[in-house]
């Protein structure tokens, strides 16, 4: 860095902070010089590499003609530039048919006897080869992944890591050299030889347990610290999955322990910090690894007390009685002039300490908490909270720190997290309620955050007025009125109604206050000034009932539908008699069915009696002749349009897999015994395709849901007439899910292969059971491998012999909540409202999301494949020209749980479509469920 002096004070600037790309792309023109000066062209490509890696782009003809340029530096025999040019070709993207001038070039340099220019060659093809250019290659790659220079091997293994994301079957075929890499005593060469062999068969359990447990016995990589560290992770891994209850792997676990005492700090900790993680570890297990932490507290380098600490903060939660040997350490630590480490040391001693210790702690954070970010801040506050609860009594201690905090400058996620904590900390406290109070309307007489003081004032009208002096916040609410902004304007004037519907000493005054707000600039102020004061005035005594305020300060979740409200107060008026004054309860009236639903209703009953149709009082046989009808003549009205067509298509299809269970799958059930245990088959879904249908082998899958375990029915077509596969199965591997706690539970009970899969187009079949959680209704992704023996046919003769073991990658599959979802009848509009009517809207959920699509149909189409439900009365299909489209779904979820839905689509230019959609079942959490399952 170069310094500038200023007048006042030294600036340090950047040697590159004047660089520009037009500049740069002009000084290139060096590169087609007769004589290459290869000092300046060194200069040139490292001013270029500063542009894009500080976010500069390039246009795509800048690109190739950089690209291009860059090929004649070849020429240079300078290493210093050579260097430069391999990295600028790795960070231009341009399209691989560009690229093959550049690959020849390449080429040559693999092949050169200069072992810098042929280790750097083969990392930078690695990263412009297409899948095509892999084969062609492999030969030298091959003996490169044997040559004696320890960079050259450790190039080519980090080149198969990027080559096997395009050619994995090739890679696959490096597996004997890779294992005698790990045998060389080069450390990155082990590390990168041991990180490639864990991407190769990361799906394969059993051989990555092999590799870890000889690994573990041998001590081959003892040598290398980087590649320990990665196989201590492996062995995490392993050891992590095994089920809670059994107990740990022996050997693998003893591995992890003697790690601890291993020379270099970096094991040491690795293996600590793998053993205090595991789930089914104990404490007394723990202390070993504890004691190492502790010795690295009292290192003298920064990144080593900083990872100590952190896992410690960590642990403490799961064990702290094993953590509070190294209290000492920890408070030796509150004076570390690394300020990170101090918030994690003295969060780590707010979780392990004793009470008495909670004044002195509290001086100590409050030194040093202008210095941290705002994420260890919030990583305090959550552990103050915590404090709080574990010592009730020192409450106003923690609240008045709190407070504090929230007094000075902060983000607003910062503020967000402290008025949380003091809430939390008034609710479980109920002591702590005045002081709290007290010190929110000191700070909202500052607050910055609008948010954060309609927060704080809806929790001074409800916890306010019960208070033993509620009339002292009324002139901290009221300055809200008169300073801030529109929407804490609305929300102090709602919070005052609510003090004088609860204290009637106070009802005259704060009628005052309102009146005072009647000449306020936003109309919402004035309108809601104008409705408390005039009910506080005219009817106080029914004020909870006007502001639907109960006597604890929560609000009754029953309104009036405004239809029905409407159609009330118009036959109130038709009367002629106001005698007694409009009461809601008194006189409100449920709207008659409207023209449009009266004609959807004759249109219903019409369809019905042409067709015979009497789908409520049908018997069982009935039913089924009807729906068969019904469907018929669905069928052959949407013939008319495309979009009736793909309505019928999806509508006969969903009723193929979610109603009635196929005959063939019925009967192939209960011809396999291991199956037929089981029970019933609740559903069987659509097949999924996991392979290309181009494929040497076509594999599909059907899920079957039974009552407590979901069956992958593997449908395994053999298109190669010169193999016939022997015991051909499936094995599947649960991969961690986007979502929290997706796939935690599920459980691989059994696996059935298939003995003999001929060539043909009739398919084998092989079956995997999983076990499901009762609470679970999606799995995650399940990552599924083919594995089969081969054997070679000949004139229709198949060799003898045990034949070659193999596999094949299929695609991942998923278990979703639809899968346990039957599409329900198509009932007509007004049954649907009586049953929707009849489930109450206690038992629904509402969200909204923007769906990110810009067809009315592709969004309605796509909501019901998420839900698998049925959408009633041709609600699927959106008119022409339609802006808005309202769909209403029926179904029946696992357990025979019937479910409701109204889902409402709108779109615009700016936004595309927006859903509303409303789930309605006697259960909350599948509403929940469903609606969160649309993202």
């Amino acid at each position: 860095m170069m310094k500038r002096k200023d007048e006042d004070m030294d600036e340090e600037v950047s040697p590159w902070a004047d660089v520009r790309k037009s500049s740069v792309l002009q000084e290139s023109r060096l590169f087609q010089a007769s004589q290459l000066n290869a000092s300046k062209c060194t200069l040139v490509l490292t001013k270029l590499l500063y542009l894009i890696n500080t976010g500069e782009t390039l246009t795509n003809e800048e690109a190739v003609d950089m690209f291009f340029a860059v090929t004649k530096l070849f020429q240079s025999p300078d290493v210093h530039l050579r260097r430069m040019v391999y990295l600028i070709i790795k960070e231009l993207n341009v399209e691989s048919d560009s690229s093959l001038i550049v690959v020849s070039c390449l080429s040559k340099d693999m092949t050169s006897k200069i072992d810098l220019f042929k280790a750097n060659s083969i990392r930078v093809l690695a990263k412009i080869m297409d899948a095509s250019m892999v084969g062609q290659m492999e030969r030298f790659l091959k003996q490169a992944l044997v040559d004696k220079n320890p960079f050259i091997m450790a190039s080519t293994l980090c080149a198969g890591q990027h080559l096997f994301q395009t050619a994995p079957d090739v890679i696959k075929r490096w597996l004997a050299e890779i294992q005698e890499a790990l045998n060389n005593k080069a450390r990155m060469v082990q590390y990168h030889a041991l990180a490639l062999l864990y991407r190769v068969k990361q799906h394969d359990k059993l051989a990555i347990s092999k590799v870890a447990t000889a690994l573990a016995r041998n001590g081959q990589i003892n040598g290398s610290p980087m590649a320990q560290c990665l196989h201590i992770r492996i062995v995490f891994t392993l050891l992590q999955s095994t089920p809670i209850g059994q107990p740990l792997h022996p050997e693998l676990l003893k591995y992890l322990l003697d790690c601890l005492h291993h020379k270099h700090y970096m094991v040491m900790y690795e293996a600590a910090r793998a053993i205090v993680r595991l789930d089914s570890i104990t404490a007394v297990q723990c202390v070993p690894a504890i004691s190492v932490l502790q010795e690295l507290l009292l290192s003298q380098v920064p990144v080593q007390r900083y990872a100590s600490v952190r896992t410690l903060s960590e642990v403490v939660s799961r064990f702290p009685q094993i953590v509070a040997p190294v209290v000492g350490d920890l408070e030796q630590l509150l004076s570390d002039p690394n300020r990170t480490i101090a918030t994690l040391a003295i969060t780590t001693l707010l979780k392990t300490g004793v009470e008495s210790n909670v004044d002195r702690l509290m001086k100590s954070i409050g030194g040093f908490m202008t210095d941290i970010s705002d994420e260890f801040k919030i990583v305090l506050v959550e552990a103050i909270k915590t404090l709080a609860f574990k010592f009730p009594h020192k409450y106003p201690t923690l609240l008045n720190f709190l407070a504090q905090a929230l007094r000075e400058e902060g983000t607003f996620k910062f503020k967000k997290a402290l008025v949380e904590a003091m809430l939390s900390i008034m609710h479980k406290i109920p002591e702590a309620t005045e002081i709290g109070l007290d010190q929110f309307c000191e700070f909202i007489e500052d607050c910055e955050f609008p948010e954060l003081s309609v927060r704080i004032l809806h929790v001074l009208g409800e916890k306010g007025p019960s208070s033993p002096s509620p009339a002292k916040y009324i002139r901290f609410i009221f300055n809200r009125v008169i300073l801030e902004t529109s929407s804490v304007r609305c929300a102090a004037v709602s919070s005052l109604a609510k003090f004088g519907a609860n204290v009637p000493t106070l009802t005259n005054h704060i009628i005052i206050l309102l009146k005072r707000c009647l000449m306020d600039n936003d109309d919402e102020v004035r309108d809601r000034a104008i409705f408390y004061s005039n009910v506080l005035t005219a009817q106080p005594a029914n004020l909870m009932t006007a502001l639907n305020i109960d006597g604890s300060g929560g609000v009754e979740p029953k309104q009036p539908k405004p239809k029905d409200l409407e159609f009330s107060i118009d036959a109130y008026l038709a009367s002629g008699d106001f005698s007694v004054p409009f009461q809601v309860s008194k006189h409100l009236q449920q709207a008659p069915i409207d023209e449009a639903e009266l004609l959807a209703l004759e249109q219903r009953a019409k369809l019905d009696a042409e067709n015979g149709l009497n789908l409520m009082n049908a018997d069982s046989c009935e039913k089924d002749a009807a729906l068969k009808a019904a469907q018929q003549a669905a069928a052959a009205q949407a013939q008319q349009s495309p979009a009736g067509a793909a309505a019928a298509s999806s509508k006969s299809a969903a009723g193929g897999a979610g109603g009635g269970i196929p005959n063939q799958y019925l009967e192939l059930f209960h011809s396999i015994p291991e199956l037929r245990e089981l029970g019933p088959i609740f559903k069987s879904c659509m097949a999924v395709e996991l392979t290309e249908t181009e494929t040497e082998y076509v594999v599909s899958c059907i899920k079957h849901i039974l009552p407590n375990h979901v069956v992958f029915q593997f449908q395994i077509v053999n298109t190669l007439e010169e193999h016939q596969l022997e015991n051909v199965r499936v094995e599947m591997e649960l991969e961690d899910g986007e979502g929290e706690g997706e796939g935690e539970g599920w459980v691989e009970e059994l696996s059935i292969p298939e003995p003999i899969c001929k060539s043909g187009s009739t398919p084998g079949q092989a079956f995997v059971v999983f076990r499901r959680p009762a609470d679970k209704f999606s799995s995650g992704n399940i990552s599924c491998t083919l594995h089969f023996t081969v054997k070679e046919v000949e004139d229709g003769e198949v060799e003898s012999g045990e034949g070659a073991e193999d596999e094949y990658q299929l695609e991942d599959i998923e278990v979703v909540e639809h899968d346990f979802m039957k599409p329900g009848e198509d009932i007509g509009l007004v049954h649907f409202r009586s049953q929707w009517e009849g489930l109450t809207e206690s038992n629904e959920i509402v969200k909204k999301y923007s769906l990110g699509l810009d067809s009315l149909q592709a969004a309605v189409n796509a909501v019901i494949e998420l839900l698998g439900m049925q959408p009633c009365e041709n609600s699927g299909i959106v008119p022409e020209g339609a802006r808005s489209h309202a769909v209403n779904l029926t179904g029946i979820f696992y357990g025979d749980v019937p479910v409701l839905a109204r889902a409402g689509f709108m779109t615009d230019t700016k936004h595309g479509v927006t859903l509303k959609i409303a789930v309605r079942s006697q259960k909350p959490q599948i509403n929940a469920m469903l609606t969160n399952a649309i993202r």
